[in-house]
């Protein structure tokens, strides 16, 4: 388990700075790890999960990308009393992941429980700025999620042309 929880910290560093390399063997390392039962039901192994969740979603896994944020969010509710910091991370990094799969009201769930457990003086700041961005990130969803105006007659007479090499000038013209 420790293992685990080094690896998936080691996962995040990488991810943090961008090495994707880095990150992909990681991700390797920390799922060969993750694959020795009966880890998924094992309340400590939510950094794990959720570490691998971002990874898998970074390599465009989004099947195992969801599975591991949905096993990490089941065992962070497991994590309580250990570690405020750890369990408010954990969700966090699985808030983004589900916002990036389209599952906004469950980020924004997870979102809440977040911010309702951080504590402003706890050992790591850097969750302000996470909250933050994603109460901004989950705001812009929301604010997206209105029925479009439905197009005009003129504006789907001009569809038509859009594949075509015509230009702005020439569609003008055509219609």
């Amino acid at each position: 388990m420790v293992e685990a929880v080094a690896l998936a910290l080691k996962l995040n560093a990488t991810l943090a700075r961008d090495d994707l390399h880095a990150a992909s063997l990681k991700l390797t390392e920390l799922s060969d790890v993750m694959g020795r039962p009966p880890f998924e039901n094992t309340a400590a192994a939510a950094p794990a999960f959720a570490s691998s969740a971002t990874g898998h979603l970074l390599k465009g896994r989004t099947d195992l990308a969801r599975r591991d944020a949905l096993i990490a969010q089941r065992l962070l509710s497991l994590l309580t009393g250990s570690a405020p910091w750890l369990v408010v991370q954990g969700r966090l990094q699985v808030a983004r992941v589900l916002l990036a799969l389209g599952e906004t009201n469950q980020a924004a769930a997870l979102l809440g429980e977040a911010d309702a457990e951080y504590v402003p003086a706890s050992l790591f700041p850097p969750n302000e700025t996470e909250i933050r961005k994603l109460t901004a990130a989950i705001a812009q969803v929301h604010a997206c999620d209105h029925d479009p105006e439905p197009l005009t007659v003129a504006e789907i007479s001009v569809l038509q042309y859009l594949p075509t090499d015509l230009r702005s000038a020439q569609i003008a013209g055509e219609i």
